[in-house]
């Protein structure tokens, strides 16, 4: 083959794949800055359940006998594992703590979830 023609088809088969690596490269990104905003969005949503359950049970309980069910303990556990599973700590931590060291009753008729 021609020298020229090998240094053409060199140049151009290099530049086809910068064009298509690149390409790749931008969609993983664009793919993975999205799955950031969901599991942001998802941390958000899991920290206002465990808010939602602490302030019912913990803060609004002004004189500390308001046990909280069983069944919402169990939400509040799998509510923290998904948090902390997808990158939450801090304030989600607080809550489930607190939340943690409330008493806990088996009655359920006036959970609230």
């Amino acid at each position: 083959m021609d020298p020229i023609m090998t240094a053409i088809m060199t140049a151009t088969t290099s530049a086809v794949v910068s064009v298509v690596a690149s390409s790749i490269v931008a969609a993983v990104r664009r793919r993975a800055h999205k799955g950031e905003d969901i599991d942001e969005a998802l941390r958000s949503v899991l920290r206002a359940e465990l808010l939602q359950i602490f302030v019912f049970y913990c803060v609004g309980d002004e004189d500390g006998t308001r046990p909280i069910p069983l069944i919402v303990r169990e939400t509040a556990d799998s509510v923290y594992a998904r948090y902390h599973n997808i990158g939450g700590n801090g304030t989600g931590t607080y809550l489930y703590d607190e939340i943690c060291r409330h008493p806990t009753t088996a009655d359920f008729r006036h959970a609230i979830v």
